[in-house]
């Protein structure tokens, strides 16, 4: 991956960043702090959602924010926890679930990226005051292809035997599958009480998984670890062969519907928000991407995302 490939994964970063802001805006979720990473964006911005996207972004973002709810309100009470986001990019989880009263005074939480990306970061969130923040936030920066560094660095960061979750929002997928692998083999090695968390592309190998590969690959970016890892299946499969315990996987569309099932009230949110005609197109892109997760403490580390991946 030279510097080009990079800085088109940087884009990404932006892309996503302009699309979750437009969707902000829409009401799909409270962000009081996106906005202020609109200046990092301005090849992005302006940037005008379709209604599938809106509700994919609202998805995703719900995913994580879900699984690190469930995380603090079960580890939470016992002592320090730990959260580390790979890949982190503008990512504003942290400060979003620090407003709603989410984290706490144990909570450590790590986000990691590029230098640049970190850099930017820093800039845009140095101004906030630390008398708001509920819990301990570190910034790193690092290339996740060297996971033999980067968890020198976080052992440095973090004690190996507190309750560790790590978060990837379509970061693996960019990686050769070997790096990936490494880095989820680290996890378990690092922390023993560990749960992993990601989402990315799969199923690269029909018509449209074909065409988004090769649209992403014209913009620079290679989803090298697509072919290895096409499936939901293979990412469940990849978390106990590199030592976890238990693991499930999901594509996203049938992760929509069962959350819409028992959460009737979020689709209702959504459909009031925005109409959605293009159900097909809907069904077609989420299934295409997947949610996986490991642990090695068995399905109560995600007991409500267990009740819907079974």
């Amino acid at each position: 991956m030279n510097e080009m490939d990079l800085r088109a994964l940087a884009r990404t970063n932006e892309d996503a960043t302009a699309r979750k802001i437009h969707a902000v805006k829409r009401g799909y979720w409270r962000d009081d702090f996106i906005g202020l990473l609109a200046g990092a964006c301005t090849d992005a911005i302006p940037i005008q959602n379709s209604p599938v996207m809106n509700r994919g972004f609202w998805l995703r973002v719900d995913l994580f924010s879900s699984a690190v709810r469930q995380f603090i309100a079960q580890v939470g009470g016992s002592g320090v926890h730990q959260v580390v986001c790979l890949g982190a990019g503008y990512d504003t989880t942290f400060y979003r679930l620090n407003s709603e009263g989410v984290t706490t005074p144990h909570t450590v939480w790590v986000d990691v990226d590029l230098p640049d990306v970190i850099a930017v970061k820093e800039k845009v969130f140095s101004a906030l005051s630390s008398q708001l923040i509920q819990g301990l936030l570190h910034r790193l920066s690092h290339d996740l292809r060297d996971a033999e560094g980067l968890f020198q660095k976080l052992q440095g960061i973090l004690c190996r035997d507190t309750p560790t979750l790590f978060l990837c929002e379509c970061v693996l997928v960019y990686l050769d599958p070997w790096d990936s692998d490494a880095i989820i083999a680290a996890a378990v090695k690092s922390f023993p009480k560990v749960a992993f968390l990601t989402y990315d592309a799969v199923q690269g190998n029909d018509a449209f998984g074909s065409r988004m590969v090769e649209s992403l690959r014209s913009r620079g970016c290679t989803l090298r670890g697509i072919d290895k890892y096409n499936t939901a299946e293979s990412y469940a499969e990849r978390f106990l062969r590199l030592g976890y315990t238990f693991s499930r996987a999901l594509d996203m569309a049938s992760y929509a519907t069962r959350t819409w099932r028992l959460r009737p009230e979020a689709l209702q949110h959504v459909k009031a928000l925005e109409r959605l005609d293009e159900i097909e197109e809907w069904d077609i892109i989420h299934k295409h991407y997947s949610v996986a997760f490991g642990t090695t403490w068995g399905p109560d580390a995600f007991s409500w995302l267990h009740g819907i991946i079974q």
